[in-house]
């Protein structure tokens, strides 16, 4: 099986700017996820502050493990298939992958298990944490840059498959400052910090009806250092509280128990999409 996944180079579609900003009218919600108005804030980075625009977009709560078992799961069952993608750097690369060769990259099962002292009472209640579907609304962790990334590429092949005749656009990872500006958008609603991993729907939902977007796991953006292999990450977890200004760096492959990941969908007509950086 061939598919194809373009993502398009980072750009705005004023044309849509009216558009935009009515609630639904032009494009279904995505299952489970919610809209993200088009916007301009100051973002912080790099110790700078600078205006910018943000365009709207949809974003999902934390992926459970039960819906990215539904991926590991489905490449299990087709080790032979075969995941195209573009990839855009300073010239556009067609690559490929076959599921058999994600085994070992797209989750470690046992990634919060680890975080604890073996043969601790935590340990054994984390052992099957992705697997036990008494965990199944709680956050995935143990999930890689790269796992996150082939788990988009996969629910827009799913998606696509199954309607046909209806235009979306890929799923992706936040940037940076879509991450910020969803945060930025709730700043006055307080997370509720808990030491222990809990699910991804608990707590009070914000005015966006995002659960946990500064607290529980943090995540991972497609943000990357001047080192491509480092990515950005985001967030207050269970185990490290952040301000949503921080930013920790971290390699690609990562695979922790306080890392998890939720995803964003460009609004239908913005034009905007996700390069992924080798």
């Amino acid at each position: 099986m061939y598919t194809k996944f373009f993502l398009t180079v980072f750009a705005l579609n004023f044309s849509f700017f009216l558009y935009s900003q009515n609630d639904n009218w032009f494009e279904p919600a995505p299952k489970g996820m919610q809209f993200v108005k088009q916007g301009g804030f100051d973002f912080i980075g790099d110790s700078t502050s600078k205006k910018i625009t943000i365009a709207p977009f949809w974003m999902s709560n934390e992926i459970a493990n039960k819906e990215y078992r539904e991926f590991t799961d489905y490449v299990n069952a087709h080790q032979n298939d075969t995941l195209n993608f573009t990839i855009f750097d300073s010239i556009s690369v067609n690559k490929y992958i076959v599921y058999k060769q994600l085994n070992k990259e797209i989750i470690d099962s046992m990634a919060l298990a680890k975080e604890y002292p073996v043969n601790s009472d935590k340990y054994h209640l984390y052992l099957n944490y992705f697997s036990d579907k008494k965990f199944d609304n709680y956050p995935v962790v143990g999930v890689s840059y790269f796992g996150a990334i082939y788990y988009c590429i996969w629910k827009t092949m799913i998606e696509q498959a199954k309607n046909k005749n209806i235009l979306i656009n890929d799923y992706r990872l936040p940037t940076e400052e879509e991450w910020f500006y969803a945060a930025f958008l709730t700043k006055d609603n307080k997370e509720e910090i808990c030491n222990e991993i809990k699910p991804s729907l608990s707590g009070k939902s914000n005015n966006l009806k995002l659960y946990n977007i500064n607290s529980n796991v943090s995540e991972w953006t497609s943000k990357s250092s001047i080192d491509k292999q480092i990515k950005i990450i985001k967030g207050t977890s269970w185990k490290n509280e952040m301000n949503i200004n921080d930013r920790k760096f971290i390699d690609k492959n990562t695979k922790a128990g306080y890392l998890g990941f939720r995803i964003v969908r460009s609004y239908i007509g913005t034009g905007v999409n996700m390069v992924i950086q080798k």
